[in-house]
């Protein structure tokens, strides 16, 4: 990667950090693009050959954990209801649990819900606008980011490899 592609990803980090560091002290639609430039120490001007919204920063962030995922899952096969895809989805949500956590406390957590929907639809394939299975995606995206959710903010007590079989199993049920 060659400097400038390093350093404005830096900035960009820096504009990451910024905000989840502000959204824990107050929703996303009290942040302003001025108080997130001044918490980050980046230039307005790196903002805006960035960014065009606050939330595109957490897009920015998203897309690239969805990428990070791409390059190092286990597996090619991805189905909503197998037992290796969902536990690769739970150890990478753990990884990445305060991003998530600080987004869903932010009140933000529907363009997560979305980006999931986006990624399981995307891996599934384009369905007909008048197929009746697409609504089996945004069943189990729904059901995903809820289950995920309440195991991150309780703490994380239970193994992955222990949801994962949970989740498949209410599933199937």
């Amino acid at each position: 990667m060659d400097k400038r592609k390093i350093a404005n990803q830096e900035v960009r980090d820096k504009f990451f950090q910024a905000l989840m560091s502000l959204l824990k002290e107050k929703p996303a639609s009290e942040i302003t693009i001025t108080e997130l430039i001044n918490h980050s120490g980046a230039a307005r001007v790196s903002f805006y050959r960035n960014y065009k919204s606050i939330n595109d920063v957490l897009y920015d962030k998203l897309d690239a954990m969805i990428e990070e995922y791409n390059q190092h899952k286990l597996t090619d096969f991805e189905k909503y209801d197998d037992y290796e895809f969902i536990l690769n989805l739970f150890l990478f949500y753990k990884k990445y649990a305060d991003v998530i956590l600080t987004a869903n406390r932010a009140n933000i957590s529907i363009d997560v819900l979305d980006e999931i929907s986006d990624y399981l639809i995307s891996i599934n394939g384009d369905m007909k606008e008048n197929s009746i299975r697409k609504y089996e995606l945004y069943y189990y995206s729904g059901a995903w980011y809820n289950v995920v959710i309440h195991w991150l903010e309780s703490g994380m007590k239970e193994s992955p490899e222990d949801m994962a079989a949970e989740f498949i199993r209410i599933g199937k049920n």
